[in-house]
C-alpha cells in the first residue's frame, strides 16, 4: 500500500538562531495508516548529511534501517501500522556531538507541538531512539540493554502526557549486522522489532503524575511473534 507521507514544518521564526548555522531544516514525517491514523513516533537526535541534502528525517543509512523494520512489522501484523518519524532537535551540532542541555530547550517545544498534533490523530505513543534522544526522555533510566522495551509515561503542558518506550538506534543495530535480512534476522533487529510491536500493543495511559509500566494487550504474543 503507497501512501504519501505528510509533513510538519518547524514553525520557528529566529532568524538569528544562537545555535545553529542552518535550523529547522528538518520537518516532522508522517506515514499515516488509510485512516489517518498514526500510531507511533520515532525520535532520533538530528539529522545527518542525507537528511539535511534531501530535507526529510531518516532517509540516511540507518533510517533505510528503521523503515525497513517497520515495513517487517507491517507484514509480519497484517496491517499498515501509521508511524511517524521526527528529532529531538532540527538540525546537528557541527561534528554531529550530543547536543547540550540548552540546545535541546531551543529545539523540544516544536517537537512537543508536533506530539500535540499527533495525539489527535492516535498517537499512542513515542520512541525515542539510542542513548541520546532516550536521555532527553527518560534521563536516568540505565543502559539500553536494561531499558529497552519498559514502557512509562511521559508528560508535558504542551500536549498532557503520552506513552513512551526507547530501543537502540538503526545505527547501532547496524554496527551489529550491516544488512537488514528478514529470513535470518540479526539479534538486535529482533530486539528492535519486538519492542516496535509491544509497544502497539499499549491499550491504556498510566496517570499523569506516574512514571511506571503501563498496561499492554495480551492479543499478541510478543515472545513468539518473530519466531
Amino acid at each position: 500500500m503507497n501512501i504519501e507521507p505528510e509533513f510538519i514544518k518547524c514553525d520557528c521564526t529566529e532568524k538569528n538562531c544562537p545555535v545553529y548555522h542552518k535550523c529547522c531544516f528538518l520537518p516532522t514525517e508522517i506515514n499515516a495508516d488509510p485512516e489517518g491514523d498514526v500510531s507511533i513516533l520515532f525520535i532520533g537526535q538530528g539529522g545527518g548529511s542525507d537528511e539535511r541534502t534531501r530535507g526529510r528525517p531518516f532517509i540516511g543509512r540507518a533510517g533505510t534501517r528503521l523503515r525497513q523494520q517497520v515495513l517487517f512489522v507491517r507484514k509480519k501484523l497484517g496491517k499498515h501500522v501509521g508511524v511517524a518519524f521526527s528529532n529531538s532537535i532540527r538540525d546537528n551540532p557541527d561534528g554531529n556531538r550530543v547536543p547540550t542541555p540548552k540546545e535541546y530547550e531551543y529545539c523540544l517545544k516544536y517537537l512537543y507541538r508536533d506530539i500535540a498534533l499527533l495525539k489527535k490523530r492516535g498517537l499512542k505513543v513515542i520512541i525515542p531512539l539510542g542513548n541520546a534522544s532516550k536521555d532527553v526522555f527518560m534521563p536516568g533510566s540505565g543502559a539500553m540493554s536494561v531499558c529497552h522495551g519498559r514502557i512509562t509515561n511521559f508528560s508535558n503542558s504542551a500536549f498532557g502526557h503520552i506513552s513512551q518506550m526507547t530501543t537502540y538506534h538503526p545505527s547501532f543495530v547496524i554496527r551489529n549486522a550491516p544488512k537488514f535480512e528478514d529470513t535470518k534476522l540479526s539479534e538486535y533487529d529482533k530486539i528492535v522489532l519486538k519492542d516496535i510491536i509491544k509497544a502497539l500493543t499499549i491499550k491504556k495511559e498510566s496517570k499523569p503524575d506516574v512514571l511506571d509500566d503501563i498496561d499492554v494487550a495480551q492479543d499478541i504474543d510478543i515472545s513468539g511473534v518473530l519466531s
